[in-house]
């Protein structure tokens, strides 16, 4: 088996310069409304507003074919829910792994 090896992390400006040149940008020219994560940048938290006081657990998203103005913080939930395991692998690596059940 070859290695799989994505343009957007070898080249992301290059990438980016690509999508920005078509008619629409990316959304544009390929029609397509799906969005898939590259990578899990950061992590933070957020006040929940349907609980008094609680915070919520979110991630910093890198999406695949948009650049950093494109990045934005989203839900544990729905990260769990996109990519499982890319989720697990950064809370292990930052220590979130006792909070995950908790905000999932």
């Amino acid at each position: 088996m070859g290695s799989r090896i994505c343009a957007t992390a070898l080249q992301p400006e290059m990438v980016h310069a690509y999508w920005d040149a078509k008619k629409g940008g990316r959304d544009g020219a390929t029609q397509f409304d799906l969005y898939h994560i590259f990578a899990i940048l950061d992590h933070g938290s957020m006040n929940d507003h349907s609980r008094r006081r609680a915070k919520k657990l979110v991630y910093k998203i890198q999406w695949v074919g948009y650049d950093e103005k494109d990045h934005s913080w989203e839900p544990a939930a729905k990260i769990a829910g996109l990519v499982p395991k890319m989720k697990e692998e950064y809370d292990e690596m930052h220590g979130l792994l006792t909070l995950r059940d908790s905000t999932t």
